[in-house]
Order: C-alpha cells, then structure tokens, then sequence
C-alpha cells in the first residue's frame, strides 16, 4: 500500500510545477527538492532544457541526455561517463575538467566549448561540431573523431593517440605539442602539418603539396622546397622560412605577419591579399 503522505508530497510537488514560473528544468528541479548534482545517474532527460544551467561537479553517469540543451552551462568537473549526449547542442558551455570517457558526442553541437583537460578517451565523437572549441590537453586516446568539425579548434598538447580522425576537417586547428602515433587514423595532409609543426626539419621536401588553411604559426620551414605548393590561407605566423622556395606557389590570403622571409625565392608565386 502507498503510502499517503508520499502521496501528498507528490500532489505537492505537481502543483509547485504546475504553478511555477519557468519551464526551465533546472528551477522545477529545486522546486521538487531534486539535487540536480547527484540525483541524475542514469537519468533520462533526452530533449530538456538545460541551458545556463550550473552542473559543476555533477554526477551524469549514463544518462540519457540527447538532444539536451547544454548550451553555455557551466559543467567544469562533471562527471559524464558514458553519457548519451548525441546530438546535444553544448556551444559555448564549459566543460574544463568534465570526464567524459566512454560518452556519445556524435552530432553533438560543442562550437567554441571550453573541453580544456577532459577526459575524452574512448569518447564517441563523430561527426561532432567542434568548431574553435578548446581541446588544450584534453586526453582523447582512441576517441572517434571521424567526421568532427576541428575548425580553428586548439589541440595543443592534446593526447589523441590511436583515435580516429578519419574524415574530420582540421583546417586552421593549432596542433602544437599534440600526441599522435601510428595508429592513429588521420589524413596525410593533417599528419603532414603535425609534423610540421612538432619537427624541427631543414630542406623538407614540400613540393606540390597542399598546405591550405593549415595552422603553421611559428613552424620551422628553413631551406624548405615549397615549389608549387597550395598554401591558401595557411598560418604562417612568425614561422622561419629562411631560405625557402616558394616558387609558383599559392599564398593567396595567407597569413604571413612576423614571418621570417630571409632569401625566400617568390618568382611566380600568387601573392594575392597575402
């Protein structure tokens, strides 16, 4: 038999719903007394509302929330372990710290997140948009990327050993001080600009190849035979050409401030808006 003071107190609750102000679950959550922080393991919470919320520290251990909005919540050391989160929109939120091993990211809207240091291994993440989001340091070994927008985003020091990056676009992403082996599946021009940017190499042989919108900054290309090459929009950022060939190539839009350009050979090359 139910008891009929639990019965009263859920009569209670519905009512301080029905009569509350807000649809925003995070107000109707305090209202019913729910600690939002510990009472949402394995919750499914699939389409809410959960913009602006504040979840810091808060345990989301498998539960259900795709196609939440997450949109510049503040979840710095959540716990998100294998939590669904595919096709949840997270731009703009903070998850510094958020351990998110094992969760489902596909689809997942996380456009200028703030992901510095999570913990991302095993995560799937396919197809998801990470467009200038902050991955400095984030572990990501063997985490699917393949697909992922990785537009402008900062991987500096980003461990993604053995992930896949198969498909994923990293025009403009800053790749400095990044972790990748061999087992890691990514595109030849993107392993090429890693090693660019982490090998310090005299005389690479670059010829014909394309570097577009590749981040370059303060790489070092010395004696570099770039003959031909497609460097539209690349980042050349205080880089060290010293000595290098760039005959007939491409550096349309290419950014080249503080650059060093010491015995640099242009002939033919397109310099347009350089």
């Amino acid at each position: 038999m139910i008891d009929a003071d639990f019965i009263q107190e859920v009569e209670e609750a519905y009512q301080r719903i029905i009569e509350a102000d807000t649809d925003n679950f995070v107000e109707l959550a305090k209202l019913v007394g729910l600690d939002i922080k510990t009472d949402l393991i394995g919750a499914d919470l699939s389409g809410t509302d959960l913009s602006k919320a504040d979840l810091r520290k808060a345990n989301l251990s498998g539960a259900n929330l795709s196609r939440v909005d997450l949109s510049v919540s503040d979840l710095i050391g959540a716990d998100l372990i294998g939590t669904n989160l595919s096709g949840a929109n997270l731009s703009w939120a903070d998850l510094s710290g958020a351990n998110l091993i094992g969760a489902n990211l596909s689809w997942a809207d996380l456009r200028k997140t703030d992901l510095f240091k999570a913990a991302l291994s095993g995560a799937n993440l396919f197809k998801a948009d990470l467009f200038k989001a902050d991955l400095s340091k984030a572990d990501m070994r063997k985490a699917d990327m393949s697909g992922a927008n990785l537009i402008g985003a900062d991987l500096r020091k980003a461990n993604m050993s053995g992930a896949n990056l198969i498909g994923a676009n990293l025009s403009g992403a800053n790749l400095t001080n990044s972790q990748i082996d061999q087992k890691t599946v990514i595109a030849d021009e993107w392993r090429l600009v890693w090693e660019i940017v982490n090998i310090e190499q005299n005389n690479r042989r670059l010829t014909g190849v394309d570097l577009s919108y590749a981040y370059l900054r303060n790489s070092y290309l010395v004696e570099a035979n770039l003959i031909g090459a497609n460097l539209i929009g690349a980042i050349l950022t205080k880089a060290n050409l010293t000595d290098a060939d760039l005959s007939g190539s491409n550096l349309k839009k290419a950014n080249l401030i503080r650059a060093n350009l010491t015995g640099v050979s242009f002939n033919n090359a397109i310099v347009k808006d350089a």
